[in-house]
């Protein structure tokens, strides 16, 4: 779970990028937490509690980032999931029919697909910003 918190603060950065290249929101300051909110990931097995750095102020910026970003990524219903693993499941049989790529083609081709894969089948745990990219990306 302590990678995954990672992931979502590599997310964080990410959608700052973005929300700050599509919007006039001045996000500097948001960026200025990402080392607090990261010493609290960090220091989980001694309590959240005990990391110096993440103090009511963090908190609030955390709270306060969350509906900025929220229209940035796409929300995934289960049926959406699920067409999307049935999608994935089809190309991989398309793949492994298909002879006239190359197998180098066809080894990157299989990675990407089951890199998706894993991305759906644990959609709930590493939410819906991974599953968009896997589709998108």
């Amino acid at each position: 779970m302590t990678e995954i918190a990672l992931g979502y603060i590599a997310q964080i950065r990410e959608l700052l990028d973005t929300l700050e290249q599509t919007t006039s929101i001045n996000v500097d300051e948001f960026r200025r937490e990402l080392p607090n909110w990261t010493a609290m990931v960090l220091s989980y097995d001694n309590g959240w509690n005990k990391a110096k750095q993440f103090g009511e102020t963090s908190l609030r910026f955390l709270n306060t980032l969350a509906p900025l970003l929220d229209g940035l990524v796409p929300e995934f219903t289960d049926e959406d999931i699920a067409e999307v693993g049935a999608g994935l499941t089809e190309l991989l049989d398309l793949l492994s029919k298909k002879t006239t790529i190359s197998r180098q083609l066809a080894i990157y081709l299989l990675n990407l697909i089951n890199h998706a894969k894993w991305v759906v089948a644990d959609a709930k745990i590493q939410g819906d910003f991974q599953l968009a990219r896997a589709v998108t990306a």
